[in-house]
């Protein structure tokens, strides 16, 4: 797939209709001379090609991500929490996985420099019926989902952060333990 990129501030921008999601997504691609046009079509043939255990997956961390900052609000809020009062979609224990993606939109592709070179690396950012506030971010390397969570850059750089470091409590693609 090829998308054409033209250079920005930070980014090199361009979009491209995803058919996976039914919609036009907006791409960025690193200011760096390794993110080709053809690389950057790579990365966006594997979103228009997640398999359906990548698809459940996604959901699945969606749902642990929806599930931590409900229960957030009712621990904050005790016996007098209503998903009404916070504007909050429904999503309880019982709510199938596969009923997630009516609660968040991904809206980005953003391609970065992966640490190793032959790597695959893009982040699916967006927003999410639960989070207004942080939105909705997946990021994928070689074909695994390895950060699903609040949207906060998680860059190659910043990975081991969120893999084995203190922000791993954040990232719902890491299952509980």
């Amino acid at each position: 797939m090829k998308i054409e990129l033209t250079e920005g501030c930070y980014f090199r921008e361009g979009k491209y209709f995803s058919k996976r999601f039914d919609k036009e997504l907006a791409v960025y691609a690193d200011l760096d001379e390794s993110m080709t046009e053809e690389y950057v079509g790579r990365c966006a043939d594997a979103v228009e090609h997640f398999s359906d255990e990548m698809t459940d997956t996604i959901n699945e961390a969606a749902k642990r991500y929806a599930l931590d900052t409900i229960a957030g609000y009712m621990e904050d809020e005790g016996e007098d929490f209503s998903f009404e009062e916070y504007d909050l979609p429904e999503i309880t224990e019982d709510t199938p996985a596969g009923d997630m993606p009516e609660y968040f939109r991904f809206k980005e592709l953003i391609v970065n420099k992966p640490k190793q070179e032959g790597q695959i690396y893009f982040r699916l950012c967006g927003g999410c019926d639960w989070e207004n506030e942080h939105g909705f971010e997946a990021a994928f390397q070689d074909g695994t989902l390895i950060y699903l969570g609040a949207f906060c850059e998680a860059v190659p750089g910043r990975l081991d952060y969120f893999v084995s470091g203190k922000g791993r409590e954040f990232n719902y693609a890491i299952k509980g333990e």
